[in-house]
């Protein structure tokens, strides 16, 4: 096993316990107030092949969630114009 497994599984016992749930729930709070958009637009599109599969992405920022749609956020003071191809 890797260093980086290791300290993984021992952050996510960490994080079993209650009062650290809520001391980082208390945190992303405070830091979501000054940092964080206080209403972020995003989209996400569903695509289909000729087979009527669809097209699913591996996110790697989300490992609770495997597999997702493909999306994205406007960032701030961006128009959804901006990003409309022509």
């Amino acid at each position: 096993m890797s260093f980086s497994f290791l300290w993984k599984q021992r952050a996510a016992r960490l994080m079993a316990w209650p009062a650290l749930q809520w001391l980082m729930r208390r945190g992303m709070a405070i830091v979501g107030h000054f940092v964080a958009h206080k209403r972020p637009v995003g989209v996400g599109m569903v695509a289909l092949d000729e087979d009527g599969r669809i097209l699913l992405l591996h996110p790697v920022v989300h490992p609770c969630f495997p597999w997702g749609l493909p999306g994205g956020w406007l960032n701030r003071r961006e128009s959804p114009q901006a990003n409309t191809p022509l």
